[in-house]
């Protein structure tokens, strides 16, 4: 598994249809006031919205945060 690109979380945000959150795991991105930002998913009612958190290194997470990876592609070489 590997990091997703950023462009994940807009999509997934148009895609999914499920009710709970999660990070979209991918290097940060710089958030309007400076600070490195990933991308989360958050359901409110019956609306899924899509915004940045602050990732700084020393930021932790909980033990039962829920993180969107994609699968490493495999170069198959002959």
């Amino acid at each position: 598994m590997e990091l997703c690109p950023a462009e994940v979380g807009p999509h997934l945000r148009l895609q999914y249809r499920g009710g709970e959150w999660m990070l979209i795991a991918m290097k940060q991105i710089t958030g309007r006031y400076g600070y490195p930002d990933v991308f989360i998913l958050n359901a409110r009612g019956d609306r899924l919205e899509l915004y940045g958190i602050n990732a700084s290194p020393s930021r932790s997470w909980d033990s039962d945060s829920k993180f969107v990876f994609r699968f490493r592609q495999v170069s198959h070489e002959s």
